[in-house]
This record gives structure tokens, sequence and C-alpha cells, in this order.
């Protein structure tokens, strides 16, 4: 189950952000780096869950 919102995290709430936020303040070069700062947000989040749960 962790892994289904870390899943959804991802793909709806950490990449739509940072869609947002990257392609009003870089235009096109936002939009293609918003997919690599969201994998790289959630990895940092998935960390800080697994070293909660551990």
């Amino acid at each position: 189950m962790r892994s289904y919102f870390c899943s959804i995290g991802r793909q709806v709430i950490v990449f739509a952000i940072c869609l947002l936020l990257l392609s009003n303040i870089f235009g096109y070069y936002g939009i293609i780096s918003s997919q690599m700062i969201a994998d790289i947000i959630t990895a940092i989040i998935v960390l800080i869950l697994y070293k909660i749960y551990k």
C-alpha cells in the first residue's frame, strides 16, 4: 500500500507541482526538467519514509 502512495504521489502530486512551477519559471526547459526533479523529490520522500517506518 505504501508503494501505491509513493507512485501516485510522484505521478500526480509531485510531478504536477514541478510541471506547473518549472514551466512558469523556465518555460520549455522547465517542462523537460520537471520529470527529473519530480523523481529526485520522490526519492528523497521515499528515503525519509523508509527511515521512519523501518
